[in-house]
Formats: structure tokens, sequence, C-alpha cells
């Protein structure tokens, strides 16, 4: 696990091509000169480098030296064991809800106070590109041409991930991994008694998850020109406007750590991978509590209302088809009716 925590060190610190190789090339000189440059830069700098500033950056290894489990060696300094040492922090910036209190941005929202009051989250499913052998990538092809993995993820409506769970196959549904996370003995979700998590349409219904009615408008777009019309559709679109959290949430990640991200196949093996989201997910909480980036957060949620823009488009235009097809369809049934009723 450690190496995939030093693979997301490079990823953090030099998230550039040349700066990986000069790593891997040049050996311990490189890395200690390129740590060096770190501390010479200004915030904008060390926040094309580290994807965060210098400040969230010094922070980060305070914390994290001071609980005393990293130190200076001969070998490394702690800014170089931050990624080695995520794991200890797990249980500080990966926690599942307790479900004690209300997520403030419902109770301060009358759209969902107090009709979500027990919910604590949202949860999806999101695939990343990865690496496998010949023998095993039908597996982890799914929704894309090229494998991936399928992580399923629960977060806060503040945008931190409560829980992660990496490393299914692509081909595996979100139902399937959630019916896991629910049973596993390491990595469990825990939902408190009485709450709920908000999923989409892909997760079954049942205690637990709220899922949206089906065969009813559903994306945030899609109530753009039309107000909603049935209970049915209210619930809809203020479930879809408090689920899309996680989508929110998933979209930063990605957009803040590109070597989980990337469309080209990884160069580091499908475990590895895991271990460098999870870490990524970690760091991802930390900033935005301390750095959180509203530029990035903008520009994800401009993404997201255009691609619910194209989607409506498509749905639109399946439906005219459809309608064009009823149509055709009703009237060579009544033609038939007529000449059935004729002839006998």
């Amino acid at each position: 696990m450690y190496a995939a925590y030093a693979a997301i060190l490079v990823s953090v610190y030099h998230r550039s091509n040349y700066l990986e190789r000069s790593i891997s090339n040049e050996g311990d000189y490189e890395r200690h000169a390129l740590m060096e440059r770190l501390t010479l830069m200004d915030n904008e700098d060390c926040y094309n480098q580290l994807r965060m500033g210098k400040d969230a950056f010094a922070r980060l290894v305070t914390i994290l030296r001071g609980t005393g489990r990293l130190r200076n060696n001969a070998h490394s300094n702690v800014e170089e064991q931050v990624a080695k040492f995520l794991h200890i922090v797990d249980d500080v910036f990966l926690k599942q809800p307790d479900g004690l209190k209300c997520p403030q941005e419902i109770k301060d929202n009358t759209k969902f106070w107090p009709y979500f009051k027990d919910c604590i989250g949202a949860i999806d499913g999101s695939h990343f590109r990865v690496k496998v052998s010949n023998d095993v990538v039908q597996r982890y092809r799914g929704r894309k041409y090229y494998p991936t993995q399928n992580v399923l993820a629960a977060c806060s409506f503040d945008l931190k991930f409560t829980y992660v769970l990496p490393g299914w196959e692509g081909s595996a549904s979100d139902s399937r991994i959630l019916d896991n996370a629910l049973v596993r003995d390491f990595d469990k979700l825990i939902v408190p008694q009485g709450k709920y998590y908000l999923a989409d349409a892909g997760f079954q219904l049942k205690t637990g998850f709220l899922t949206p009615y089906r065969s009813t408008r559903y994306h945030l777009k899609e109530y753009s020109v039309h107000q909603p019309e049935n209970a049915r559709e209210v619930f809809n679109l203020r479930h879809s406007s408090l689920r899309n959290a996680i989508e929110r949430a998933f979209g930063v990640l990605k957009k803040r750590f590109p070597i989980i991200a990337s469309g080209t196949e990884p160069h580091y093996p499908v475990d590895t991978q895991s271990d460098i989201i999870l870490a990524c997910c970690i760091l991802h909480n930390y900033l935005m509590g301390v750095d959180p980036d509203e530029r990035l957060i903008a520009e994800v949620d401009r993404e997201l209302f255009s691609e619910e823009a194209e989607f409506e488009s498509m749905v639109l235009s399946l439906a005219e088809k459809c309608k064009e097809g009823e149509i055709l369809r009703e009237k060579i049934a009544m033609d038939m009716w007529k000449d059935y009723n004729r002839n006998r």
C-alpha cells in the first residue's frame, strides 16, 4: 500500500509527465530538488503543482507531524512521507455519518426541510480507467469501451466523501456493489437506524436508500422550462437537486487529481489505483474543509448542467421518435380492426 501512496505523491506534488519522469530517472537528487523548489513557490505555483495552496499543504503536514507518527529521517522528510501516512488519518478525514444531526444543507433549505430530515447523504458509483491483464479484461468492461473499475462512494452535502469502496470490476452494477458494501466484514457501509441515503434509479428502493420515482421526470434540466405538475415530479426534482452532491463530489475529485481521471491507460495495476483513489478522496476531504476552490466547484457545476442539457435533448429526441412510432402503430391497429369487423 505504501507504494500506492508514493504514487499519489507523484501526482499531487508533480502532476506533469515531465516531472514524473524526472523522479523516475534522476533518483533521490531530483526528488529532493523538486521538494526544495516547492518551498520557494508562491501560492499559485504551489496550487498548480500540489493541487492545493501553500497554507493548506503546510497545515496538512502540521496535522500529520502532530500525530507523532511522522518525523524527518535520513531518507525522507515529512513532506515526502505525507502520502504514505494518509491511511493513518482515514478516521479523521473519512468518516461515516452517525445520523445524530440533520445536515445543515437540509435544515437551511425549505425545499428540503423537513421532508429529507432523516437523509444523511448521497451515494453513487463512478468509473475510473484501469490496467488489467487480457484474461480478466472483459470483467472490467462496462459502460466504456476500455476497462474500468466501479468505485462506490457516499458523500455529505458539503461534498466530502464519507464512504469509499474502490476495486470492483467495471461490469459490476451499482446495486451489486452496494449489496456487498452492506455485508462486508471490513470497510462495511453503515446506515444508522431510521436514516437513509439518496440514490439514483440505478439502485433498488429499500430501507436505507431512497430512490426517485421511475417513469417520471427526474433530471434538473428537465424542469428548467416546465415546472412540476404533480407530487411525484416535485419529489423527483428536489431529490435530484439534493442527490447531485455525489456527482459534484466525484467531479471535483477527478478535476483536482488528473492521475485518476485520465482517459489513457494507467501504468500501474488496479490494486495500486484503488489505493490512489482512496488517498485522493482523503486529500479531497481535507481540502474541502480548508481550501475548497470555489472556481473548481463552479466549473464542475457548469459541466454537469451542460451534460444534463445534452441528456434532455437526447431524451426529447427519443420521445419524439417514440411518439411517431406510437402514431403509426395505432393507425395500423385501427385499420386492421376496421377491416376485421367488416369481414367477419
